[in-house]
């Protein structure tokens, strides 16, 4: 295992560690309240290296990365930033993974700057809105109300204070044709899993 920092192109520095040497490298991003070493994270990084270069990453306002969580917004930049390292790397096939705001990132990235291989995105928002759950719910008082944000600092978490919505997933997948595109659909129980995907 080998740590990495390195700066998105808006200047905020990113931390995260790469794991395994195969020829095809993985660009693993967690969800929201994540980080790159969330115990069954890190589990499914390491079967990941076993036959692939895993660069798992902190996403901005998570873990050990600066800034601050625009959940899924920004966060583009994140992916974009270690994709450039793998590539800078010598890795020829570069592949995006994300789970949830994770899956936001690499759908994001893939659609508005391209130039990776392949994207997988895991129980990710297909729209920011229309979502009625108890989790989204739970989402929208931790990141805006001052309680609820001393309980996301008190995890770790840092979240924007200003927060402009972009683009739904949906309208943007589109665009990452021709490289092929895995949607998996699932609930993860937490705080960012709506029950609609992309």
């Amino acid at each position: 295992m080998r740590t990495y920092s390195l700066l998105a192109a808006d200047g905020v520095r990113l931390r995260g560690y790469r794991v395994g040497g195969g020829p095809t490298a993985v660009v693993f991003c967690h969800g929201f309240l994540g980080s790159s070493r969330k115990p069954r994270l890190v589990r499914f990084q390491r079967a990941l290296a076993a036959a692939c270069t895993v660069y798992a990453v902190d996403l901005r306002g998570h873990g050990a990365s600066g800034g601050r969580s625009t959940f899924g917004a920004l966060e583009y930049l994140d992916v974009d930033a270690v994709v450039r390292r793998a590539r800078d790397e010598g890795f020829e096939r570069v592949i995006t993974f994300g789970g949830s705001m994770g899956g936001i990132a690499v759908i994001r990235q893939a659609a508005l700057l391209g130039g990776v291989d392949g994207v997988i995105a895991v129980s990710t928002p297909s729209r920011w809105t229309g979502h009625e759950t108890s989790a989204v719910r739970r989402m929208i008082w931790l990141t805006s109300s001052s309680p609820g944000r001393l309980v996301l600092r008190s995890l770790g978490c840092r979240v924007t204070r200003a927060w402009e919505p972009c683009e739904d997933p949906v309208d943007v997948v589109g665009r990452i044709a021709p490289a092929p595109t895995v949607l998996v659909p699932g609930r993860d129980g937490g705080p960012s899993g709506p029950s609609a995907y992309a």
